[in-house]
């Protein structure tokens, strides 16, 4: 019988039930329930404290009011990775992503762009021959510097192959550009 979190009154107090296995439920008080999540690091630590899988430990924080997603959402300001915060918690970044959503928290999408002056980039196109040069260079991937360096148009395509097209006068006129 797979696992279960679900709310029951015994003597008009809430509590939240859960079933581990056939005929093994134990029932925690909503303050007793808090009290786990306080000595916890994360979600994961207190499923596997009390032999459930994380999915319902979330179930059952929400079933004693204990707002777990704004702890995890303060984390994530603090700078903290959504990805890392999801696997540490046992969720998948999606599934973060849109519990943050869905409470109305803004969430960056995706890796932003790196962004670099049109010195550096000047400096890496005349110091190195190559795309993939310029990319170790700038420590992005080799289509990101193609897409840097035909923006600046230091690129070109000849005869099937793409070719660094750097005069010196570009990177005096960059520098130049950089401190106005």
């Amino acid at each position: 019988m797979p696992s279960k979190v679900f709310a029951i009154v015994v003597d008009q107090r809430k509590m939240v039930a859960i079933t581990v296995s056939e005929g093994d439920w134990h029932c925690y008080l909503p303050s007793e329930i808090e009290t786990i999540y306080s000595q916890s690091d994360n979600l994961r630590t207190i499923a596997s404290r009390l032999g459930i899988t994380p999915l319902l430990i979330r179930k059952a924080l929400r079933l004693a009011s204990i707002d777990y997603l704004r702890d995890l959402y303060k984390q994530y300001q603090s700078g903290t990775p959504c990805a890392q915060l999801a696997a540490e918690n046992g969720l998948t970044r999606s599934t973060l992503t849109k519990l943050f959503k869905q409470r109305g928290l803004q969430v960056k999408l995706g890796m932003s762009r790196p962004r670099f002056s049109q010195y550096q980039i000047a400096k890496a196109a005349m110091e190195h021959k190559t795309i993939n040069a310029v990319a170790r260079n700038l420590k992005v991937h080799w289509e990101t510097a193609k897409t840097i360096l035909k923006s600046q148009k230091l690129l070109t395509r000849q005869s099937g192959r793409y070719v660094l097209v750097v005069a010196s006068d570009f990177l005096n006129s960059a520098h130049t550009h950089l401190r106005i």
